[in-house]
């Protein structure tokens, strides 16, 4: 993500995606900005969805322009996941594996929480925060399978600790940018529409699944 700044602070930008878990099948709300610009001067900036219906194995899928959409493009969804969701990291241990810690520490929060530090020597990143939380180990999306099976619990969110003083900037900022990735468990919305836009897929032979 990258930093944005405005009056001499960082500016927080909060971008969400959705995985709805079906029975065979998921689909995954992937977020995008429409924007509109008249003599350079933002009109218009919104966050809208477009949805992919992909099996839980295999890596061809579904991507629909919006809920309404009764056609669908043919996609690699392993790629398009790569790049509109996860990252270049599909398993948050390989950040480490990049960036070696310095130092590690750890606490126990409340209930079943267990809270990680780590401290970098590194011209980017600062220091990094990783929470694990037991009670949602049944929840099936992962940050980080290796990381969940070491610790025998689920890594619930992350932050990174960016320094500003970036070496092709001159921005000078008395606080860390915080880069922060978050799973929160919530029901399942619009269950109709998503479950029709399955019925297309199947209607074609790809990804049979009923919601669960």
């Amino acid at each position: 993500m990258p930093v944005t700044i405005e009056d001499g602070q960082p500016k927080t930008s909060v971008i969400t995606f959705y995985i709805n878990y079906f029975t065979d099948c998921m689909v995954y709300e992937l977020p995008y900005h429409k924007t509109f610009e008249i003599d350079n001067r933002l009109i218009y900036d919104s966050v809208k969805y477009e949805y992919l219906i992909c099996n839980k194995s295999g890596s061809a899928g579904c991507l629909f322009k919006s809920l309404s959409d009764s056609s669908f493009t043919r996609v690699n969804s392993d790629s398009v996941l790569k790049l509109r969701a996860y990252g270049q990291f599909h398993d948050m241990v390989d950040v480490f594996k990049e960036v070696k810690p310095l130092s590690i520490q750890s606490k126990t929060g409340s209930g079943e929480i267990v809270i990680w530090r780590y401290l970098f020597h590194h011209y980017f990143y600062d220091s990094a925060y990783l929470c694990y939380n037991a009670t949602l180990k049944d929840i099936p999306f992962s940050f980080s399978p290796t990381l969940d099976s070491v610790n025998n619990s689920k890594l619930v969110q992350i932050q990174f600790f960016i320094k500003h003083e970036q070496p092709d900037t001159n921005i000078e900022l008395r606080d860390f940018f915080i880069n922060s990735f978050e799973i929160k468990d919530e029901r399942i919305t619009e269950i109709e529409e998503k479950t029709q836009l399955i019925k297309i897929c199947m209607r074609q032979g790809k990804f049979p699944g009923s919601q669960r």
